[in-house]
């Protein structure tokens, strides 16, 4: 993995305030990937990020999102226990860091196996962006005891650009 531009910071210094805890979150958001799958040698664009916290996160929630677009702008957006917020770094390694709103676009998507549902489809607003996504796999969900969480690739437009992303959703505690 190399890296071709600098770490994006969440929220710019990398820190997060959520009231009751604080968070430290960045990403490394274009990194050229080569290597080898087996005997077949693979290369593309790969995304790396890291979050650490003193407290778990386990009786959290969370929206996120990991968007890049075709043009090398790249986006991560969450709410996070109601802190709604997008870092952005554009094509040339400039930054931004702006709110976000999130709006559930279509009926939510229901577990056979747990019966939780998991709205899939997503409007993103923030100060530069109207972004939506598009799950490529419905059923993402995973369970950890009475902890249900959804993870998946996505399709997304974001002011006409095509990317693709991922997107978790992690609901609170039962």
């Amino acid at each position: 993995l190399q890296n071709k531009k600098k770490p994006l910071l969440a929220g710019g210094t990398g820190f997060i305030d959520l009231g009751k805890k604080s968070t430290h979150y960045y990403s490394y958001t274009n990194l050229e990937a080569e290597g080898w799958v087996g005997k077949d040698k693979v290369k593309g664009k790969a995304w790396h990020d890291k979050q650490w916290s003193r407290k778990g996160f386990m009786q959290d929630a969370w929206l996120w999102f990991s968007i890049q677009l075709e043009n090398n702008t790249e986006i991560v957006c969450f709410d996070y226990l109601g802190k709604k917020m997008a870092s952005i770094s554009y094509p040339n390694n400039r930054q931004a860091h702006t709110k976000a709103e999130f709006i559930s676009l279509e009926k939510p998507w229901k577990s056979r196996k747990t019966g939780f549902e998991y709205p899939l489809h997503w409007e993103i607003k923030t100060k530069d962006f109207t972004i939506k996504t598009h799950p490529l796999i419905n059923d993402g969900e995973m369970n950890f005891g009475n902890v249900h969480y959804w993870e998946g690739p996505i399709s997304v437009n974001a002011n006409g650009k095509m990317g693709r992303g991922f997107m978790e959703i992690l609901s609170p505690p039962l």
